[in-house]
């Protein structure tokens, strides 16, 4: 007899580590966010630079990272603003745009 195993038929992937079993630190997180801040302000256009991130990202900026986000804004020369994503947002996705 062939049986799918009971794992299979009761559970998914994690949609936020996709089967690692690990996700990405608020502190690895907002250095991506940091490079990307970095890329959006090198490209010109908008006079602020919006980030849309996860709620718990949004809460790591205003505490810990909040020294962070002074010296990258110092270094862009431009206000980042950092706001909670839409609904079902992942930890590991976020929104960099100039306006």
């Amino acid at each position: 007899r062939v049986r799918q195993d009971l794992r299979s038929l009761f559970a998914t992937q994690c949609p936020t580590c996709k089967g690692s079993g690990t996700v990405k630190s608020d502190a690895a997180l907002a250095a991506e966010i940091a490079r990307k801040v970095h890329g959006v302000a090198a490209e010109g256009g908008g006079r602020d630079l919006l980030v849309r991130a996860h709620a718990d990202l949004v809460r790591y900026f205003e505490a810990e990272g909040r020294e962070g986000l002074e010296q990258l804004q110092n270094l862009v020369g431009r206000k980042v603003l950092i706001q909670v994503g839409g609904p079902g947002q992942s930890r590991e996705e976020y929104d960099v745009v100039a306006r």
